[in-house]
């Protein structure tokens, strides 16, 4: 079987399989990173907005940061990986269910003048095809000269620590460091980038 760690084509196909996973997992970064700032404006006061998106922002690189602690203490064997994937999954169903149970689409009344803006917007755009809209925008984007330094630098930067930190096992194991000592180096690397950010 091919999914079989004993089979002979296990490593090819698991290799493309991680590739594959690791793709879609980054295609889905700007999924949740952009609408940060505009779900601050829609729901939250002008008062309000840079403490919604700032502990939105920071909530993100806080999990990744407690998952260097916790990952080593969940898997002490390889045979307890499945035990933490489900672990994520669960992480990542619960809010999603709850949002899809409770979450509207715009508060009862728009807290500023921003909101009403963006909600009368959203209602015009309802009678557009949502594709047509998203495909006008990207090609804007890719209209714009400065969207694709920002855009590359943003990712290489973001690529680059993020390869970089979870790669720390690796490096630090020819060094006599266990993969929890790693996770520290793990931890402490990401708590100084989101204090960076703050």
């Amino acid at each position: 079987m091919i999914v079989s760690p004993s089979s002979t084509h296990f490593t090819s196909i698991s290799l493309f399989c991680i590739h594959i996973g690791q793709i879609l997992n980054a295609a889905c970064g700007p999924l949740v990173m952009a609408p940060v700032s505009q779900l601050s404006c829609l729901w939250f006061g002008p008062n309000e907005r840079t403490r919604a998106t700032t502990l939105a922002i920071v909530a993100n690189g806080f999990g990744s940061t407690i998952g260097f602690l916790i990952s080593p203490w969940i898997v002490n064997t390889p045979e307890r990986i499945p035990q933490l994937l489900y672990i994520h999954f669960g992480l990542a169903l619960i809010p999603c269910i709850l949002t899809l149970i409770y979450f509207p689409a715009q508060p009862p009344q728009a807290p500023s003048p921003t909101a009403q803006l963006l909600i009368d917007g959203s209602a015009s755009e309802r009678n557009v095809s949502s594709l047509g809209v998203y495909i006008k925008n990207l090609r804007q984007c890719f209209a714009t000269p400065s969207f694709l330094p920002l855009c590359s630098v943003g990712g290489l930067l973001g690529g680059a620590f993020a390869a970089w930190t979870s790669l720390f096992a690796n490096i630090l194991a020819p060094e006599n460091f266990t993969e929890r000592q790693s996770g520290w180096f793990g931890f402490g690397s990401t708590l100084a980038a989101i204090v960076g950010d703050l």
